[in-house]
């Protein structure tokens, strides 16, 4: 039976729930003094049990300028669309 984890600090653990992997490597090689190596294992066994997070709805708008803009494009052009209609 695999030793169990142990917790990390909520900024890595964040940054390992949302796929940032390099931010939350440097910060753990940082807190626990590790070797790269090791701290890439101990990241790769806590990304076993904690699977990273997927971003929806507003988390992708505020990550993805372009992907707010395309948005507010399809919601004006409904409005319009509309508009149009209901003459």
């Amino acid at each position: 039976m695999p030793t169990p984890l142990p917790p990390l600090p909520e900024d890595i653990a964040r940054a390992v729930r949302f796929g940032e992997r390099d931010y939350a490597l440097q910060r753990l090689r940082e807190h626990l003094n590790l070797s790269e190596a090791d701290a890439s294992e101990l990241l790769n066994r806590y990304q076993e049990d904690t699977p990273p997070i997927r971003l929806r709805g507003a988390g992708i708008i505020r990550r993805s300028p372009l992907n707010a803009l395309v948005w507010l494009a399809f919601i004006l052009i409904l409005a319009v669309v509309g508009l149009l209609l209901s003459r």
